[in-house]
């Protein structure tokens, strides 16, 4: 397929992409973009009969059924280990929120927000008109080809080509020790 029509079906491919992230996302009334409002749905529903203590003000302690996690707030970590608190909060840290009364929405990054989601989408890509490029058929001839791997007709060089800066060896004849040739039985110079 020739570069010109890659390119043209890559752009359309991406403009009805776009388009239909654009109007997918218009119809969401939820702070999170559905599959992360569901994962917080799912996360408030599994550690709902945990029980949440408060040892500071930012500091709280989660007893589970098979373990005790603690969380701070303030400093953005959960002893569970999952590291997801950053980007997402894990179930420790959303239970903290609902038995604190605090909106789990604030401690959650704004990658994962519709508004966030809805700006990644709403710049149009405009189609490109047809005026401005040349003829697709133009090209046909002089579109970039693989370089030719025939050899020569000829037969191949027998000496190598000597690149910049090499030094060549200067070849003695043994039998009449002039330059320039090497073998002594055809040589016809005198000794």
């Amino acid at each position: 397929m020739p570069l010109p029509q890659l390119l043209e079906g890559v752009r359309v491919h991406t403009m009805n992409l776009f388009t239909r992230r654009r109007l997918d996302s218009s119809n969401w009334g939820s702070v999170l973009c559905p599959k992360m409002e569901k994962k917080l749905l799912k996360r408030l529903q599994t550690g709902r009969n945990w029980r949440v203590t408060q040892s500071s003000q930012d500091v709280f302690e989660v007893f589970t059924e098979t373990c005790n996690v603690m969380v701070n707030l303030a400093g953005c970590e959960c002893s569970c280990g999952h590291g997801e608190f950053r980007c997402f909060p894990c179930t420790h840290v959303v239970q903290v929120m609902n038995k604190a009364n605090l909106l789990a929405y604030n401690y959650i990054e704004d990658y994962w927000k519709t508004t966030f989601y809805k700006k990644t989408y709403e710049l149009p890509i405009c189609p490109v008109p047809d005026l401005d490029r040349p003829n697709i058929l133009s090209f046909r001839d002089s579109a970039l080809q693989p370089p030719k791997t025939r050899r020569p007709p000829r037969r191949p060089k027998s000496r190598r080509i000597i690149s910049f800066g090499e030094q060549c060896k200067e070849i003695t004849c043994s039998h009449c020790h002039t330059l320039g040739h090497q073998n002594s039985r055809t040589c016809t110079n005198p000794i």
